[in-house]
């Protein structure tokens, strides 16, 4: 294992939100990707971007259903972002860390679920950025390599 991806590995393990502590910075134009490539089959590739839109959906009826105080449409929405069956049977678990960021991303799902029960929209907030921290982790950790070797999984 590349002590980078060690050193990721554990970032991304010790603190979901790390990302948080400061913006992304964007990449050059035609600078590489430093993301850790995760194999995926084209149609793979094409059902996980589906599920991606999905979930911005997901999301703006969440937010849309807190500005109403509607708190069942949300914990409806809040739901829509679990996924369907067990982490062991997703692309990309054979890499470690995504596994246990999607383990935790499905925890983090349940708790904002808890929450909307609360009736309270800054606890819903709170939750939900929590949530929201996961998805960032994965992103600004993992690409597709679509119909390609990957690397090594740490």
């Amino acid at each position: 294992m590349h002590a980078t991806t060690l050193i990721l590995a554990v970032l991304l393990v010790s603190s979901p939100t790390f990302a948080l502590a400061g913006e992304q910075q964007p990449a050059g134009v035609g600078a590489p990707d430093s993301r850790f490539p995760v194999e995926v089959s084209p149609e793979e590739s094409l059902r996980q971007k589906a599920e991606m839109r999905n979930n911005l959906v997901a999301l703006r009826d969440a937010l849309a259903g807190l500005a109403k105080s509607d708190f069942p449409a949300v914990e409806s929405a809040v739901r829509r972002l679990a996924h369907a069956g067990p982490v062991a049977a997703r692309p990309g678990v054979s890499t470690a860390v995504f596994a246990d960021l999607e383990r935790q991303f499905e925890r983090s799902v349940d708790k904002t679920v808890e929450a909307t029960r609360s009736g309270n929209s800054s606890v819903v907030l709170h939750a939900l950025s929590d949530t929201v921290a996961y998805c960032q982790s994965c992103h600004m950790a993992f690409r597709q390599a679509v119909g390609k070797a990957a690397e090594k999984t740490p």
